[in-house]
């Protein structure tokens, strides 16, 4: 019994302290901030994917991530526009002009964190990022298990995988590949 005693009076003493200061309870209504005003931001829904999946567009370098004849959630794009291919992915959800995130893709044994950027599209901002298709975190999109893909703000969306991300992912890093055994253009000589 007086063991009880001893280590319910310092937890008393310590919740007793927590209690608010007379000059507290004085304060002016508009001084004090009550702790039910304080709106937390709504965390974003993890959206329904039944019937999502990876599918093929026009462009062979592109795959869209979508429930058909839905809105997509996301695109995978092989892009060479610079002297080596890039993995671009694309989420298209409202992004702030100008916003920056991180794209965080885990799933088949690996984690992949990637800066965000919102960039301008036909009917707002969405994010995206890029990505050499040879870093080892892009080994989550190869895999054939689902992945969770989250940017803070836009939601978690669960991927349901297909051969499609691999076969893209491939194509890109044979193209660098090829691009270094071939080597750069000769110069002319002046």
């Amino acid at each position: 019994m007086h063991i009880r005693y001893l280590l319910i009076a310092p937890l008393a003493s310590a919740l007793a302290s927590c209690a608010p200061a007379a000059a507290d309870a004085a304060a002016a209504p508009e001084e004090r901030v009550s702790l039910h005003t304080v709106q937390e931001p709504a965390a974003a829904p993890f959206p329904d994917v039944t019937g999502a999946l990876w599918a093929v567009t026009a462009s062979p370098d592109r795959i869209l991530y979508a429930v058909p004849g839905e809105q997509p959630f996301f695109a995978l794009a092989c892009e060479q526009n610079g002297p080596e291919a890039r993995l671009v992915i694309t989420r298209f959800a409202p992004a702030p002009p100008r916003g920056k995130a991180i794209l965080a893709m885990d799933g088949n044994g690996y984690i992949g964190r990637w800066h965000a950027d919102a960039v301008e599209a036909d009917d707002g901002w969405v994010w995206r990022t890029e990505v050499a298709p040879a870093e080892y975190k892009v080994n989550a999109l190869k895999g054939l298990r689902s992945i969770e893909a989250t940017i803070p703000g836009a939601g978690t969306v669960i991927i349901n995988q297909n051969d499609l991300p691999r076969a893209l992912i491939a194509r890109c890093e044979t193209f660098n590949q090829a691009r270094v055994l071939v080597g750069p253009p000769p110069v002319p000589a002046p």
